[in-house]
């Protein structure tokens, strides 16, 4: 769940995996490999386990998701 603007959204997920605290310093960009809707919605990517977790914008999402209704 989170608020921007006076403007409240949650996601529907099959499930949590983890929650992960993290720095902006720790906070890379995101892979070129990623689709361009992905990067569009990305703010980078963290170390996470074995591998990459991506980070969502949700000021990105809000906008567009704004700009769809």
């Amino acid at each position: 769940i989170a608020r921007k603007h006076g403007c409240g959204s949650g996601m529907l997920v099959d499930s949590v995996e983890d929650i992960v605290n993290t720095t902006l310093d720790e906070i890379k960009e995101a892979l070129f490999t990623l689709n361009s809707a992905m990067i569009s919605m990305a703010t980078g990517q963290i170390k996470y386990r074995d591998g990459y977790a991506i980070v969502l914008d949700v000021e990105r999402i809000f906008s567009r998701a704004s700009k769809t209704s």
